[in-house]
């Protein structure tokens, strides 16, 4: 068409109703409303990666792409987060440090879990989508071991506070055992008995599990020291 510079009143119009110039400033308004109703509903910013946001599945990315832009504009590099951007990503209450985030999504990661499991006992299997958050629960356990027993870690005593509050350090092994013992209830789901046969059993770690629970029983009924 020809060129709107003779013609101001077209311009106007547009305007009027909301015309959106440049695409991009679009997505990124779209993006930010989204981050509110996340703030609304949560009480915070702390977009998990898993599950994604409903609403806007792309809104951690965007997040994370804000706080790239942020610590660019920190170092003195050219970065597209405009003065203007910054303020109302500060009004949302954003956090700019990126570990920081990643720590308190993986806890809202974790909350979500337990209710839904009734445990923080996360299986570490690679096909699993709660891989990444299994792996985050053993570093925790990890570096809360290493704390118990007068070490330093990273863990500050505010994450430990959280951490215990959400019951992640209820008793280890006990957290195992009913990991152990769901695993059973599934086989019997599934076999309609608990006899884990030699060759026939998928699992055999839980095998193994089964005949250490035979053995406890045993010393239990000789008066022996057991953990049963």
């Amino acid at each position: 068409g020809k060129s709107l510079k003779n013609k101001p009143w077209t311009i106007a119009a547009l305007n009027r109703i909301g015309f959106t110039w440049k695409v991009k400033d679009h997505v990124w308004d779209d993006h930010y409303a989204h981050l509110l109703q996340f703030k609304a509903k949560h009480g915070h910013v702390n977009v998990p990666y898993n599950p994604p946001y409903e609403p806007d599945p792309k809104l951690v990315t965007w997040l994370n792409a804000q706080r790239s832009k942020y610590w660019k504009l920190q170092r003195g590099e050219e970065s597209h987060l405009t003065p203007e951007r910054l303020r109302l990503l500060n009004e949302a209450g954003v956090d700019w440090t990126p570990t920081k985030n990643l720590w308190m999504s993986r806890l809202e990661e974790l909350k979500r879990y337990k209710e839904k499991h009734g445990h923080c006992h996360v299986r570490e299997q690679k096909n699993d989508p709660d891989f990444p958050l299994a792996q985050w629960v053993r570093r925790q356990r990890v570096m809360y071991d290493k704390h118990v027993a007068g070490g330093k870690t990273a863990l500050t005593p505010e994450r430990i506070k959280l951490l215990e509050e959400n019951g992640l350090y209820l008793d280890v092994k006990e957290d195992k055992w009913r990991s152990r013992y769901r695993l059973l209830l599934e086989f019997k789901e599934e076999h309609n008995n608990v006899f884990l046969a030699e060759g026939d059993n998928p699992r055999p770690m839980l095998k193994a599990w089964a005949q250490d629970q035979r053995k406890e029983f045993s010393k239990k009924k000789e008066g022996k020291p057991s953990t049963l």
